[in-house]
C-alpha cells in the first residue's frame, strides 16, 4: 500500500464519519455549517479549525490510514465542515481567502504551518521514533498487523540513499533490505560499519517505555489476556494488548543519533533463522528473508 500512496498523483481522504458508507461531505451528503456572527454592521465567519476535525475523526484513529496520511504527496481531505488541500510545499483551506494561504499566515491564525507533516519534516533519523509514538495509539482490527501497517514508513526511509544522510552529523541510514527487526529500527553508519555499531544502536532502540497520559488501568481488557503475537521487547507486543483509546502512550527514551561516539560498546546482537542458522544483525540487514522468518530471540 505504501507504494500506491507514494506514487499516487493525489490521495482523497475521507476524514468524516465512522465508516465507508458515510460518503464525502459536500459531495454525497450536505456539509455541516457554522452560522456567521453579526457585530454591529459587520458579519464574521466562524471558521472550524481543521486540526480539530482531523484529530477527532475516526480516520485519524486507524492504524492502516497512518501511512496514507504520511506517504501521500498530495492530500485532499474532506471533513464535515470543509475540504483542505496540502502538498509538500503548499496548503489551502476552503474557508480561507486566498490572501491567507501562505504558511506564515496559516501559522499565525492556526498555530502551525502544516496540518499534516511534510516529507522533509519526518524523514530523518530521529523522527522515525516520533512517528512510531504517533502510530502507537492507532487501532487495528488484527493484532498481527501491528508492524505490517507501519512497514511502509520504514521502507520509505530506507529507500532514500545513504548519500542523503552522509552530510548529516550522525551519518546514519536505514538498510534497504531489512530496516527493522520485529519493529525495532536498525541503523547503519557511514563512518563506522561493523557488527558492534549496529548492535549497539539496536540496543538503544530497545529503550522504550509505556507512559500514563490520564488516569486509567494499564492495558485493561474486557476478557482474558491472550498471548501476544510479538516478543515482549518489541513495542508491537504492548500495542496488541491495548484496548482502543486507552490512557497510555509509548515513549522512546533514546535517539541513536544523539548518543555520541561509541566507546567500548561490547555488545553484539545475533538473530536465529528458523532454519537454525545464527547470523549477526549486520548480516541480517543484507538478507532477502524478512523478520518473520527469524525467531524473536
Amino acid at each position: 500500500m505504501d507504494s500506491i500512496y507514494r506514487n499516487a498523483f493525489i490521495t482523497i481522504i475521507a476524514a468524516a464519519g465512522s465508516g465507508s458508507d458515510y460518503g464525502l461531505p459536500g459531495v454525497s451528503r450536505p456539509r455541516k455549517s457554522t452560522p456567521p456572527v453579526g457585530i454591529d454592521s459587520h458579519a464574521f465567519m466562524v471558521m472550524q479549525n481543521p486540526s480539530i476535525d482531523m484529530k477527532d475523526s475516526t480516520w485519524n484513529t486507524r492504524g492502516w490510514t497512518y501511512q496514507e496520511m504520511l506517504l501521500s504527496r498530495r492530500r485532499l481531505i474532506f471533513t464535515d465542515y470543509q475540504s483542505y488541500f496540502q502538498c509538500q510545499k503548499h496548503q489551502t483551506m476552503e474557508q480561507l481567502h486566498k490572501d491567507f494561504e501562505s504558511t506564515d499566515s496559516m501559522k499565525r491564525m492556526l498555530g502551525y504551518k502544516h496540518l499534516l507533516p511534510t516529507q522533509e519534516e519526518f524523514f530523518t533519523v530521529d523522527e522515525i521514533y516520533s512517528r512510531l509514538e504517533e502510530y502507537y495509539p492507532r487501532t487495528l482490527r488484527y493484532e498481527t498487523d501491528n508492524i505490517n501497517a507501519f512497514v511502509g514508513v520504514f521502507r520509505e526511509l530506507s529507500d532514500r540513499t545513504s548519500d542523503h544522510y552522509s552530510s548529516s552529523p550522525s551519518g546514519l541510514y536505514m538498510p534497504h533490505q531489512n530496516p527493522h527487526f520485529y519493529g525495532i529500527p536498525l541503523w547503519l553508519d557511514l563512518k563506522l560499519a561493523d557488527d558492534d555499531n549496529i548492535s549497539w544502536r539496536f540496543g538503544l532502540s530497545l529503550g522504550w517505555r509505556i507512559e500514563k497520559v490520564k488516569n486509567g488501568p494499564l492495558f485493561a481488557h474486557a476478557g482474558a489476556m491472550v498471548k501476544p503475537s510479538f516478543p515482549s521487547w518489541s513495542w508491537a507486543s504492548t500495542k496488541g494488548q491495548r484496548l482502543n483509546h486507552d490512557h497510555y502512550r509509548i515513549v522512546f527514551s533514546s535517539r541513536p543519533s544523539h548518543s555520541g561516539e561509541i566507546q567500548d560498546a561490547n555488545f553484539s546482537a545475533y538473530v536465529t533463522h528458523k532454519s537454525g542458522e545464527r547470523i549477526s544483525l549486520s548480516a541480517y540487514t543484507t538478507r532477502a528473508d524478512d523478520y518473520t522468518l527469524f525467531h524473536p530471540w
